[in-house]
Parts: C-alpha cells; structure tokens; sequence
C-alpha cells in the first residue's frame, strides 16, 4: 500500500494502522498469535480489495456479483457468510468498510467496534 504504519497494542489484539497515500486509512487487527482476523477502512478511495482480502477476495467478488445481481442499482455491500463478513458503504469521497472472520476473532472482542 506504501503507507504510513502506526501499531496500537490492547489486550486481545494488535492493530496495524496503515495510511495510503490518499488518505485512505486501513487498519489491519491481529490475533496474539499473529494472524488477520478483521480489517477496515476509511476514506476518500476504496483500497484495492483484491490487496486487503487476499484469498477471500474471489469470495468477496461472487458475494458482491451475486447481491448485486438480485438487488440492481447502487448500494452497499453486505455479505454475512458463516466463515466470512463483509460491509461496506459511503459515497465519492467518503467510503468505508470492515471485513473479518468470525472463528478468528478473539474471545472478548467485539467486532462491532473495529472501525
């Protein structure tokens, strides 16, 4: 992304805050074992997806076809899979999103409040 890192410590994760050239802020959380088990984003660009998700994206990919494909017209995407969440939202210049994996989020942390 050739940002800029910051890394905040709490009890049950880490987080690596990234921020892109434009502005665009990423933050990465981390298990104590040090695996990804969400992110999120904000900002006046959507990072690249294929970037942030890595092996998911060619899920994130078929989730957003097959949502945009039952519900035309622009809206955000939201995909609630056992294994796999995604949303996001905004409008030019002002996007975000969060994305992560239920069975790798710690015990103890709420994901609503990874933003």
């Amino acid at each position: 992304m050739k940002g800029t890192l910051k890394t905040t410590e709490a009890d049950t994760y880490t987080t690596h805050e990234i921020t892109a050239p434009g502005k665009t802020i990423v933050k990465e959380y981390v298990s104590p074992e040090g695996k990804v088990f969400a992110i999120s984003w904000s900002g006046p660009f959507i990072p690249n997806m294929q970037q942030l998700l890595g092996t998911y994206a060619g899920r994130f990919v078929q989730a957003a076809k097959v949502q945009r494909e039952s519900q035309p017209g622009h809206r955000p995407v939201s995909i609630h899979q056992p294994d796999f969440v995604f949303q996001n939202g905004g409008h030019m210049r002002s996007y975000f999103g969060r994305a992560y994996l239920p069975a790798m989020v710690p015990q103890g942390v709420n994901v609503d409040a990874l933003q």
